[in-house]
């Protein structure tokens, strides 16, 4: 599927040539300590990742209502769960869990310097993980796969395919909630950042964790990240592919935002022209009023920057459903 938004359908389209692979992978449900309840029970809800660090957490996302179910209402009870926007959240340390499953997830996105986790979700008794990649990491990435099975019993290769159309991401998008697509601008017009008028054109995806900075992959024309993001730790590549971190306050504030506030963001992307960055976030349509707080506090934190929005549209008219 792809987004209905014309600045988003731009955006994917550029980051389509970088991030060219997608792999979904499933595990058997994490079984909470002490209580009957299965982090992937027979039915079907979106989950969050969050990476701070060295700490790797997972939120659970489930509608209204679910309180009923009385192994739900025993569990929502001993963990604090919370209920926000018709949804009860929960936050769990992954390792409280799973050591194995948290160490993989970190592993995964700390060794391979392309790869993006877009998605998750708990299905009939599976947890299952959305991966997107460029093809550089690819011969790396095959050879972890196959030896995944000494340390993670019962784990499965959905598929591992190339994406073949420009603009189309997310092979399995009605296998998570109903996305709306946030197209967002930050214009720097203070003297300090003039020289940055002079970058040039650069379309980026960034990871949805922080660790120090933000890990994010990039094409550019000249080999070099715009400094408006305040690249760190750069490593340049033949075909004017780029790896950094993303250092710029603004978008540190607006991730942790997102972090603090249990969104679940499916993927960063962006593409930096002169002084302007244009952001395109794709988070659940439940949680749009969460995601306007946190720019609103950006905003007040901020007043010098020119924070605007562009483009509010769908990704995917496919409804989520519990089973």
């Amino acid at each position: 599927m792809s987004p209905d938004g014309e600045i988003a359908s731009v955006i994917i389209e550029k980051i389509t040539e970088l991030l060219n692979y997608e792999m979904l992978v499933s595990a058997p449900g994490i079984v909470e300590p002490d209580s009957n309840f299965m982090w992937a029970s027979n039915f079907r809800a979106p989950t969050g990742i969050n990476v701070i660090n060295d700490e790797v957490f997972l939120n659970l996302f489930l509608p209204e209502g679910s309180e009923q179910d009385k192994d739900k209402k025993i569990f929502f009870s001993r963990v604090g769960a919370k209920l926000q926007d018709g949804l009860w959240q929960v936050r769990r340390d992954f390792n409280d869990l799973s050591e194995v499953y948290g160490s993989v997830i970190k592993m995964a996105l700390g060794t391979f310097r392309s790869v993006i986790l877009d998605y998750s979700y708990i299905q009939e008794g599976k947890y299952f993980a959305h991966f997107s990649f460029n093809e550089k990491d690819l011969e790396g990435i095959s050879s972890v796969l196959i030896s995944l099975t000494e340390v993670m019993s019962g784990y499965k290769i959905e598929y591992l395919k190339k994406v073949r159309e420009k603009g189309k991401m997310f092979s399995g998008v009605d296998e998570i909630a109903e996305v709306t697509t946030f197209s967002l601008e930050l214009l720097y017009l203070d003297e300090d950042v003039a020289e940055f008028q002079n970058d040039t054109m650069c379309h980026f995806v960034m990871a949805n964790f922080l660790e120090g900075g933000i890990k994010a992959i990039g094409t550019t024309q000249n080999n070099s990240p715009p400094a408006l993001l305040g690249p760190r730790e750069v490593i340049n590549e033949t075909g004017n592919i780029s790896y950094f971190k993303v250092y710029n306050k603004d978008i540190i504030q607006l991730v942790k935002g997102i972090v603090s506030s249990f969104i679940i963001l499916y993927g960063l992307y962006g593409t930096v022209s002169g002084n302007c960055i244009r952001l395109m976030l794709p988070i659940p349509t439940q949680q749009t009023g969460l995601l306007l707080e946190v720019l609103n506090k950006l905003k007040q934190d901020s007043p010098e920057l020119n924070l605007k929005l562009l483009e509010v549209s769908r990704f995917s008219e496919n409804k989520f459903r519990e089973l």
